[in-house]
């Protein structure tokens, strides 16, 4: 008999800790401060990285170049899999290419958030890592030091 409880007490367990995990992550049970602002699509999320970046769409090469500062190492990387890569010199300020540009890098080092976001499922979590990942590369979304700049393109996102 006492095998038979134990046996019980340890399928609550595993049946109850994975409800008890999707519960605290359900929206209804985020903090308030997560869930005042709706979701930014992905076109507001590069619409905001552009205002960080460069609001005036002044060249800057040594930051880089085109509206969204874009370096050549960086334009590489999100084309380097993809069988063609569009001139970088020709193409890096042209808008849309460059939001292609970066669609491309999100495929590639952040996926999930990145389809996440693009069908209206994403999290803020999910904003912050592509954002991170934009600004400090593959990793970046572990750096110490792209913290500032999410908090920069949340604030433009709260506007």
């Amino acid at each position: 008999m006492t095998a038979n409880v134990i046996g019980l007490i340890v399928a609550l367990v595993f049946l109850i800790f994975p409800l008890a995990v999707l519960a605290r992550n359900h929206p209804a049970t985020r903090p308030e401060s997560a869930t005042t602002q709706p979701m930014p699509s992905l076109t507001e999320l590069l619409d905001a990285l552009h205002q960080v970046e460069n609001p005036r769409n002044v060249a800057h090469p040594i930051d880089g170049l085109g509206p969204f500062c874009l370096h050549k190492d960086f334009w590489h990387d999100a084309y380097e899999f993809a069988g063609f890569e569009p001139d970088y010199t020709t193409w890096v300020c042209d808008d849309e290419t460059c939001r292609a540009t970066i669609r491309r890098n999100w495929m590639r080092y952040a996926e999930l958030e990145y389809e996440h976001v693009g069908t209206g499922c994403g999290t803020w979590a999910d904003v912050e890592k592509l954002c991170r990942v934009f600004n400090g590369g593959p990793r970046g979304h572990t750096k110490r030091a792209t913290v500032k700049y999410w908090n920069k393109v949340k604030a433009e996102l709260n506007k």
